[in-house]
């Protein structure tokens, strides 16, 4: 069974109690309600806040992205000081950008220079580095990357909820339901309840979500290894 808003918000009414179901219409989203409710009207405004939090939050795998930016400036004109050298645009369906796919992370390992070992992080690494910045009105990134390494990873902001894993789902119902919960006086004594049933479900979705990786490991530099004694 493909996975519908309406789904997602029977299963909060559910979770208060409530016994009359949102009626499925069309595609399933809770715009396309035939006959709107108290009950529908509020899912139908607390869903996408709901579901653009989450993807701010964690980078589901179920919802990374990559893109190569487009260069908006190069910061001749407005400049930022010696720390930029790019402005790339802040792709359209982003909820968060996390990374560039060329970071492997701090103390990531390194080599030696002049018979000095250099952590990767001082070197390399730290040219990965980025901002979220506003320039002349528009949401942009900031980052010394350059041309054709210019990849972003982001999770994105326009799934649809067939696509997320059980779990998050779940966590979504839950926290849909307190937001709806304290919209009505009948519910309001459930909304913590459903609050901390958020955040214990949302939990094991993260940890299904890292299970359900297999990256490769990011070693630490020798330097590190050799000052903890191993």
């Amino acid at each position: 069974m493909t996975r519908t808003e309406v789904d997602v918000a029977n299963m909060a009414l559910r979770r208060l109690g409530h016994t009359i179901e949102i009626p499925t219409a069309g595609g399933g989203t809770l715009g396309e309600v035939v006959t709107p409710t108290r009950e529908s009207d509020a899912a139908a405004f607390w869903l996408p806040k709901v579901l653009l939090a989450q993807m701010e939050d964690f980078p589901w795998a179920f919802a990374r992205r990559h893109v190569l930016q487009t260069l908006v400036d190069d910061l001749t004109t407005y400049g930022w000081g010696d720390e930029w050298s790019f402005a790339y645009n802040y792709p359209t369906d982003c909820a968060r950008a996390w990374r560039y796919v060329g970071d492997k992370g701090m103390w990531a390992g390194g080599d030696y220079t002049n018979e000095t070992w250099w952590p990767i992080t001082w070197t390399t690494q730290a040219g990965y580095s980025f901002a979220v910045r506003d320039l002349a009105g528009v949401q942009v990134i900031l980052s010394n990357v350059e041309g054709a390494d210019a990849i972003i990873e982001y999770t994105a902001n326009n799934l649809p909820v067939s696509r997320y894993s059980e779990l998050a789902a779940t966590a979504a119902a839950w926290k849909l339901a307190a937001e709806i919960a304290r919209e009505f006086t009948a519910w309001s004594d459930r909304a913590d309840a459903a609050e901390q049933q958020y955040f214990r479900t949302l939990t094991a979705a993260k940890a299904q979500n890292a299970n359900e990786e297999n990256e490769p490991l990011r070693r630490t530099g020798r330097l590190i290894t050799a000052r903890r004694g191993y």
